[in-house]
């Protein structure tokens, strides 16, 4: 039996000590590394050679999502369960989109958290019964918005571009429509001029764009008229 190694990340003590009185029940699985600080689990991860890291969307430093794409780009043999409290559609689609192979609530039982580890373990996805229909409703917009682009290039309509961003992208968005660049951008929003990069570059490509000026004819009309 292959012992699955395994890295939890969570600003909330007992959520950490609650996983390990679960994980050192079951002979499969080893928790090898505890932390409150998504930088010190990114290097952690690759260091202890982690088979699956457990992410708190709010952990420390730079929140969970961020952490995961930096764990799926750095460290790819790694995958990544989300354990949150979080349940709405957008944190839960920005999870899947960073490269998360599951999200689970922490008011999971001990059984349904062990099966979403030894899914994930082993290559699989596991969703949380009570995030799957929003998602499933997000990917069959996805999929209604890359049938449109196929369809010789037909433009989508802003109501569909909302639809695939998260709050603070739509925001971005919005900037970008007036013409704002990146440093218009974190100034409005009073973020950093990485950070406001960043956003940027996640809806360019969740809209399937390469560039603003590609935005600007690939999305039509406006959310109400649309």
């Amino acid at each position: 039996m292959k012992l699955v190694r395994l890295l939890i990340a969570d600003r909330h003590e007992l959520v950490r000590l609650g996983v390990r009185a679960i994980v050192e029940a079951e002979s499969d699985l080893q928790l090898v590394a505890e932390l409150d600080d998504a930088l010190e689990a990114i290097a952690e991860v690759r260091r202890l050679s982690i088979d699956v890291a457990l992410l708190g969307v709010d952990v420390r430093s730079m929140g969970g999502i961020d952490a995961c794409r930096r764990i799926r780009a750095d460290a790819p043999r790694a995958k990544v369960l989300m354990l949150t409290s979080h349940s709405d559609d957008e944190t839960v689609f920005a999870a899947i989109t960073a490269g998360a192979s599951g999200y689970l609530l922490k008011t999971a039982t001990r059984r349904e958290f062990l099966r979403a580890v030894r899914s994930v373990a082993e290559g699989k996805c596991y969703l949380d019964p009570v995030v799957t229909p929003g998602v499933l409703h997000r990917f069959k917009t996805l999929e209604a918005i890359g049938e449109a682009h196929d369809a010789c290039g037909s433009a989508i309509t802003e109501r569909q571009a909302y639809a695939l961003l998260s709050k603070r992208e739509r925001e971005v968005y919005s900037l970008i429509k007036e013409g704002c660049t990146n440093r218009d951008i974190a100034e409005q929003l009073v973020i950093s001029e990485h950070t406001a990069r960043n956003h940027v570059s996640h809806v360019l490509r969740k809209l399937n764009v390469n560039s603003r000026s590609q935005l600007a004819v690939s999305v039509q009309g406006s959310v109400e008229a649309s």
